[in-house]
C-alpha cells in the first residue's frame, strides 16, 4: 500500500510539473488535454481531474444501482474506461456529465445482468453439491453511509424514468440534481434563461412522478424530494480509487495492459458496454447516412432460386405476357426541341376532414424530388419541383394535370392539401403510376406558438422564420412526414409561408395538425442560422414553447489559389458543423457565394467547429479545399482565407453507349488513390454534365477513378472493390456505378479527355401477389439494383418499394439476371426471385410465401445457456467474405454486400430480440430463400479472428428451422 501511495505522489508531480495545471479547466479543455497527451503525465492528469469532478457522480449512481460496494467500484471503473476509449467521440464535451450519466446507466445495468448471470451459475453448481474449488454466494455488503436512504429497486425506477426523459427535461435534472450546478450555472451552460429551466425542472419531477406511478413505484413526496436533493446522487471516491481508475483507463484506451490495477470483472464490464454500444451505432447506420445523404442535397440514401422464378416464367395462373409497345421499356436520351410532346398524366382523389368528410375548396399542390445530381460547387439545394396544382370540390374531389413522372427520373412525388381551420395533409404518391389516385386527409389544426429569445432571455423580434418539415420518427426508426426545406417550390400554395417574429419575439403559425414535430429554421443576420425542431405533441401540445437563439457566428477571408496567391472569384463556400442538442441533431450544411475578389462572409449555424469547403468554379483549375477550425467561445467573427491548391483538369462527355445522345445531368465524382483529409472528393466533389453531356472535373495528380451516374437509374451498373479505389489492390467493400473510368494524371499534363459510354438497362415490371393469389398491396424489394450517387455501395435501407401492388426494377443488363428479394412484413411473407433481363416487356407475376423462422440456442465456451444475449443478426444480399474477416484471402476478394436484419426487416427487429434463460431465441420473418448470418461479435477486436461467423443458412417457406448450439467465445464481452 505504501509503495503504490508513493507511486500516486511521484505521478501527481510529474503530471503537476510537465502538464501544468488543470484547476479551472472546463470538461472540453480537459478532454482536449487528455486527447493531446494520453498516457503521458499532462494526459494523465487531465483525465484524473474529469474523474475527480464526475467520479462522485458516476459512483453514487452505480451504487444506487448495484448495492455492493465491490460491485459498484468495478462498474464505476468501467465507466471511466469507456470514457477513455470513447472520448474522440462525445458530441458535446461541454456536457459530460450527461454523457457520464447515460453511461453510468449503461453500465450499471450491464453489471447487474453479469451478476445475476454469474450467481445462477453459482446456484446451478451448489444444487450439484459441494465440489473441489466449491464457495459460498457472497453477500452484498452494507451500504455506504454517504448512500441516500432508498432502495436499490426504487432507486432503479427512478433513474431508469430520468432516463426516459426528453433531452431537454433530462439535461437540467442530471445538472442540478446530480452534477450539483446551481440554477444559473446549468441555464448558462444550457444557452437559455433560467426561468425556462426552473420551468423545466418543475415539469421533469411531474413527469417522474407520473412515470413512477405507471411502474407501480410509490414513494412519499418527501423521500423523492431526498433522492433529487443536489449531489444526492454522489458518493466520496477516495484518491487511490480515483488514481487506479486513472492509470487503469488511459492504459486502456492506448492498448497497453492494465493488469493489476483493477479487477478483471471491471475490464470485461467495459468491453461490453462499448459492445452494446457498436451495435446501437450498427443498428442506427441507415438514419445516419440518410442524413448525411440529406445534407449533401442541401438539408440542414446463391444458391437456388425459390420455386418463384419457375412461376415467373411458367405459372399458367399468371397474367399473359404483353410486350411493351414501341420498346417503351429502353431508356430515352435527353428531350430535344423537336421531340413528341411530353407525356402527361391526371392526379385525383378527394379532400377529406379529420372525420373522413369531404372538403370544399381546399388548394392542391403536386410536387417530386427529381433525381438531380448534389453538386458541390451550387448554391442551390436539391429540392422538389411544381408539377401540377388544383382544388377540391363540393364533394372533395380534386383532379389537376401533370408531367407524367416514373421512379427512374424523380425519387418521390407529394400530393399537398390546405384549407383555411385544418392542418396540412398530404400523401405519397406511385412515381410509375399512369393514373395516380390520392386521397388527402386533413389534420384537426394546432396553433404552434413560439416566442424567440436571445441568450440572455431578451426578446428577438422581428426574426425571420421558415417552415422546413413536418413529420414525425415512428417507432420503427422511419421519419414519416414531409421536408421541403429551406426553398419550397416558387408557387407553391399548400406550404405554410415564412413568418416574422414581433417585437416581443413572439408567432403563432397556423395551418399544422397536431401530433407531429414542426421543423423550422431561423434566418437573420443577427443571429446563427439554426434549424430547430417542436414537438406538437403530449404535453408540449398546444403550449408556447420559448427558444434560445444564438447569436451569430460570422466567417469571413478570401480564397486564394495556394501557388500565386490571386483570389479565387465566386467560389462557393460552404460551412458544415456537427450539432447536437434537444432540438437538433446531425450535420448542417450552409453555402454561400464568394464575390469577384474571392472574397466570402458567412454566418452558419451555430456549433464548436466547422469544416469549411471551397469550391473553385467558372474552370478554375484547382480543388476543392476543406479546413477544419473550432470556435472561441464569446469570439462574434473570426478571419480564415481558404487557399485552393492546382489539380489537374479532365474534361470529357457522357452519353449513352452505342449512340451519339448526350445524357445531360449526370453525376461525375473522383476516388484518388492517396486520400488527402484535407481536399474533398467522392459524392461531397460532385459535378453534373452540362446540356450536351460534357463536364469537366479537377483531380489531385496521381492515380485514381471516375464514378459516373446517369441522370436516371436506367443504365447498368459496373462493380469494383473499395481495395482497388483507396489502396490500388484487389478486394474491399463492392462500390457501383454506371460507367468506372480509372486515370492517372501528372501535375505538369495538359487536361485530360475520357469518354464516359453509359450502357443502357432494360427495365422489368410486375405485381405481387400473396400465397392465396391476392395483390399485395405493399411491401419492399431488396436489390443491389439500387444504388444512389450518394452513396456508390449497397445499404439495407436502399429499398424498392412495392405500390399499390406493383413494381419496377431499372436497369438490368438485358442479357444477365440478377436476385431479388421481397418482403411483407406485416404478414410474414416473402420470397426469393431470379430476374432475367430478357423477361423486360411483360407484367411479371412474383407470389410470396408465408416466411421461415429460425431457433437457436445460444451458450458459452462451456456449453452452458447465455441469456439475455442479443444476436448479432445479417441479411446477405450478395455472398462473399465478411467485412470482419482477418483471413488474407477474404480480404484480397469483394466482400459480401450485408445489413444488419434491423434496418431491413424494422418491424420485428428494430428493437433487437434477446434470448430466453436457457438461451434459446426464435428468429421470425425470414424471406424464404435468402441467405442470412449470425456472427459471434465478442471477438471482433482480436485481430486474429475478427468477428467469426457462426451460422449461415437458409429457410424453406413456412419451415422452422433448428440451428443448434451457437458458441459465443466470450460473453462476457457480447
Amino acid at each position: 500500500m505504501a509503495h503504490t501511495a508513493t507511486r500516486s505522489v511521484v505521478r501527481q508531480l510529474e503530471s503537476l510539473f510537465e502538464g501544468g495545471s488543470v484547476a479551472g479547466l472546463s470538461d472540453r479543455q480537459l478532454l482536449e488535454r487528455y486527447l493531446a497527451g494520453g498516457c503521458n503525465p499532462a494526459g494523465e492528469a487531465a483525465f484524473a481531474a474529469l474523474v475527480g469532478r464526475h467520479g462522485p457522480m458516476v459512483l453514487g449512481v452505480c451504487r444506487q444501482f448495484l448495492g455492493d460496494a465491490q460491485h459498484a467500484e468495478d462498474a464505476f471503473q468501467a465507466v471511466f474506461l469507456v470514457l477513455a476509449q470513447k472520448a474522440r467521440t462525445i458530441r458535446d464535451p461541454d456536457l459530460l456529465g450527461n454523457w457520464l450519466y447515460g453511461t453510468a446507466i449503461r453500465t450499471a445495468r450491464c453489471a447487474k445482468q453479469q451478476i445475476g448471470r454469474r450467481r445462477k451459475r453459482e446456484e446451478g453448481n451448489a444444487m450439484k453439491g459441494p465440489g473441489p474449488g466449491a464457495c459460498h454466494l457472497a453477500e452484498p455488503t452494507a451500504p455506504p453511509a454517504d448512500q441516500p436512504a432508498i432502495d436499490r429497486e426504487q432507486a432503479e425506477a427512478i433513474h431508469g424514468e430520468i432516463d426516459r426523459l426528453p433531452r431537454s427535461f433530462r439535461l437540467p435534472v442530471v445538472l442540478c440534481y446530480f452534477e450539483g450546478l446551481t440554477l444559473d450555472e446549468a441555464a448558462r451552460r444550457l444557452r437559455c434563461p433560467a426561468g425556462t429551466l426552473r420551468s423545466r425542472l418543475a415539469r421533469a419531477r411531474d413527469k417522474l412522478g407520473r412515470g413512477l406511478s405507471r411502474r407501480g413505484v410509490s414513494l412519499p413526496a418527501a423521500a423523492l424530494g431526498a433522492f433529487l436533493a443536489p449531489r444526492s446522487a454522489s458518493a466520496s471516491v477516495s484518491p487511490l480509487l480515483c488514481d487506479t481508475t486513472t492509470q487503469a483507463a488511459t492504459a486502456f484506451a492506448a492498448r497497453h495492459a492494465a493488469s493489476g490495477i483493477l479487477s478483471a470483472s471491471a475490464t470485461t464490464l467495459a468491453q461490453e458496454v462499448l459492445r452494446t454500444m457498436l451495435l446501437h451505432k450498427l443498428r442506427l447506420t441507415a438514419l445516419s447516412l440518410l442524413l448525411l445523404t440529406a445534407v449533401a442535397t442541401g438539408a440542414g440514401l446463391l444458391t437456388h432460386s425459390l420455386a418463384m422464378k419457375e412461376e415467373i416464367t411458367q405459372n399458367p395462373a399468371a397474367p399473359e405476357a404483353k410486350r411493351a409497345p414501341d420498346d417503351a421499356d429502353r431508356p430515352r436520351p435527353a428531350a430535344k426541341p423537336d421531340d413528341a410532346t411530353p407525356a402527361r398524366m391526371t392526379v385525383t382523389g378527394r379532400v377529406l376532414d379529420p372525420d373522413g368528410k369531404p372538403v370544399d375548396g381546399a388548394v392542391v399542390d403536386l410536387v417530386a424530388r427529381p433525381r438531380t445530381p448534389p453538386v458541390g460547387a451550387s448554391e442551390e439545394a436539391v429540392q422538389f419541383t411544381l408539377l401540377g396544382q388544383g382544388q377540391s370540390g363540393a364533394d372533395g374531389g380534386y383532379r389537376l394535370d401533370a408531367p407524367r413522372t416514373a421512379s427512374a427520373r424523380v425519387l418521390e412525388v407529394i400530393a399537398l392539401a390546405t384549407v383555411p381551420g385544418y392542418g396540412l395533409g398530404w400523401a405519397e404518391l406511385n412515381p410509375d403510376a399512369k393514373q395516380p389516385e390520392a386521397d388527402l386527409k386533413l389534420q384537426t389544426e394546432q396553433p404552434v406558438r413560439v416566442r424567440l429569445v436571445d441568450v440572455s432571455g431578451a426578446p428577438a423580434g422581428g426574426v425571420k422564420v421558415l417552415i422546413l418539415g413536418v413529420g414525425r420518427m415512428n417507432d420503427q426508426g422511419n421519419y414519416k412526414g414531409i421536408a421541403l426545406w429551406a426553398s419550397p417550390p416558387k408557387g407553391l400554395r399548400s406550404w405554410p409561408r415564412p413568418v416574422t417574429t414581433d417585437n416581443d419575439g413572439r408567432f403563432t403559425l397556423h395551418g399544422i395538425g397536431g401530433g407531429v414535430s414542426l421543423n423550422i429554421g431561423v434566418r437573420d443576420p443577427r443571429f446563427a442560422q439554426q434549424d430547430l425542431r417542436i414537438s406538437l405533441d403530449g404535453e408540449a401540445a398546444g403550449k408556447e414553447t420559448t427558444l434560445a437563439l444564438e447569436p451569430a457566428r460570422i466567417i469571413e477571408g478570401h480564397v486564394l489559389a495556394a501557388d500565386t496567391g490571386r483570389p479565387i472569384p465566386n467560389a462557393v463556400v460552404s460551412a458544415t458543423a456537427p450539432v447536437m442538442n434537444e432540438r437538433a441533431r446531425g450535420y448542417f450544411t450552409a453555402k454561400f457565394r464568394a464575390d469577384a475578389e474571392g472574397r466570402f462572409t458567412m454566418n452558419p449555424i451555430a456549433s464548436e467547429s466547422y469544416t469549411l469547403g471551397a469550391f473553385p468554379t467558372d474552370g478554375e483549375p484547382y480543388l476543392i479545399q476543406q479546413d477544419k477550425i473550432n470556435w472561441t467561445k464569446g469570439t462574434i467573427k473570426t478571419t480564415h482565407d481558404i487557399k485552393v491548391h492546382r489539380g489537374v483538369l479532365i474534361r470529357g462527355k457522357v452519353t449513352e453507349a452505342g449512340t451519339t445522345h448526350p445524357l445531360p445531368a449526370s453525376s461525375i465524382q473522383f476516388i484518388p488513390t492517396k486520400r488527402d483529409d484535407n481536399m474533398l472528393s467522392g459524392w461531397q466533389a460532385i459535378v453534373a454534365s452540362t446540356d450536351d453531356g460534357s463536364f469537366q472535373i479537377v483531380v489531385p495528380p496521381g492515380k485514381g477513378h471516375l464514378l459516373v451516374f446517369g441522370p436516371t437509374s436506367d443504365y447498368v451498373l459496373d462493380e469494383i472493390g473499395a481495395n482497388r479505389l483507396y489502396n490500388d489492390r484487389p478486394g474491399g467493400t463492392r462500390y457501383h456505378a454506371h460507367a468506372i473510368i480509372p486515370y492517372e494524371a501528372k501535375a505538369e499534363d495538359s487536361p485530360h479527355e475520357v469518354a464516359a459510354e453509359l450502357r443502357p438497362g432494360v427495365t422489368i415490371k410486375g405485381h405481387v401477389e400473396g400465397p392465396d393469389g391476392q395483390p399485395v398491396t405493399d411491401g419492399l424489394i431488396l436489390s443491389t439494383l439500387k444504388i444512389e450517387a450518394a452513396s456508390p455501395y449497397w445499404r439495407g435501407d436502399s429499398q424498392i418499394p412495392i405500390r399499390e401492388g406493383r413494381f419496377e426494377l431499372h436497369g438490368l443488363a438485358p442479357k444477365a439476371s440478377t436476385r431479388i428479394h421481397l418482403l411483407n412484413a406485416e404478414h410474414e411473407w416473402g420470397a426469393s426471385v431470379d430476374i432475367a433481363g430478357n423477361q423486360s416487356g411483360r407484367d411479371l407475376a412474383i407470389r410470396l410465401q408465408p416466411c421461415g423462422k429460425a431457433k437457436a440456442r445460444f451458450v458459452g465456451p462451456d456449453g452452458k445457456p447465455l441469456a439475455n444475449q442479443q444476436p448479432h443478426f445479417e441479411f446477405v444480399a450478395t455472398p462473399g467474405p465478411s467485412q470482419y474477416s482477418q483471413n488474407q484471402q477474404d480480404q484480397s476478394e469483394l466482400r459480401s454486400d450485408v445489413e444488419l436484419v434491423a434496418n431491413v426487416d424494422r418491424k420485428h427487429y428494430w428493437n433487437s430480440p434477446r434470448t430466453d434463460d436457457q438461451g434459446r431465441i426464435t428468429l421470425i420473418s425470414l424471406i424464404p430463400d435468402a441467405l442470412y448470418r449470425i456472427l459471434d461479435f465478442s471477438t471482433v477486436n482480436d485481430p486474429d479472428k475478427g468477428a467469426q461467423i457462426r451460422k449461415e443458412f437458409t429457410v424453406k417457406p413456412g419451415e422452422t428451422l433448428d440451428l443448434g448450439d451457437i458458441r459465443i467465445e466470450h460473453p462476457d464481452a457480447q
